[in-house]
């Protein structure tokens, strides 16, 4: 997963905070994609039923992954829109 903000940069005052917290905000949104798809891997992975588990997938992870998606995307705008306005 990528780290945090505060991990990847030592002295968080070289941005501004409305850029900082954009960036964490897309950090974020992209774990929860990656630990949504990890999922998604594992639900293949482990069901018995190749059917089974794509029911699975489409049911319940298909739209929360969407949603991610949709997160990430707004989160990506905004900290473009934040590094713009320097």
């Amino acid at each position: 997963m990528k780290e945090r903000i505060d991990e990847r940069i030592p002295s968080i005052e070289t941005e501004s905070n409305e850029e900082a917290k954009a960036y964490q905000e897309l950090l974020d949104a992209e774990n929860e994609e990656e630990r949504l798809f990890k999922e998604m891997h594992q639900t293949l992975d482990s069901a018995p039923d190749r059917l089974e588990a794509e029911s699975v997938i489409c049911e319940q992870l298909a739209p929360t992954i969407a949603q991610a998606q949709r997160r990430t995307s707004a989160a990506l705008r905004k900290w473009l829109a934040s590094i713009r306005s320097k």
